[in-house]
């Protein structure tokens, strides 16, 4: 049984909100994301998240999510990711390398934040 093209067209538009940063989940598995970081350092005082981020989603986009910000992602056990933003001619670039565990995302002072989380299995 084939699903309606009207069905296919709701379904398949993405509804986002105007925001100033925010995290993109590119891996295989959830990442953990914070709305607004309550914490310090690396330490988040509210848990190990907020919620979790599905793959392939974004957290001004997903929905269940439409955040206009996303201060910080958590990785889990057993887990690293490749941190990726974006350069001023709007490239994406690897940031840098984490190892599991919480983090603030990077503020390079710039109007719009935009991060790639892309969870990998440590070697």
């Amino acid at each position: 049984m084939g699903v309606t093209a009207n069905a296919a067209s709701a379904s398949a538009a993405r509804v986002c909100v105007s925001a100033t940063s925010y995290i993109s989940n590119q891996g295989s598995v959830g990442v953990g994301v914070m709305h607004d970081w309550r914490g310090t350092g690396n330490l988040y005082v509210q848990g190990l998240y907020d919620k979790v981020l599905p793959v392939g989603q974004r957290t001004d986009c997903a929905a269940g999510f439409g955040w206009g910000q996303a201060r910080g992602y958590y990785i889990g056990p057993g887990w690293c990711a490749e941190l990726r933003t974006t350069n001023s001619a709007g490239k994406w670039y690897t940031y840098d390398i984490v190892r599991s565990g919480q983090r603030a995302r990077p503020n390079l002072g710039r109007t719009i934040e935009r991060w790639e989380v892309n969870p990998v299995a440590c070697t």
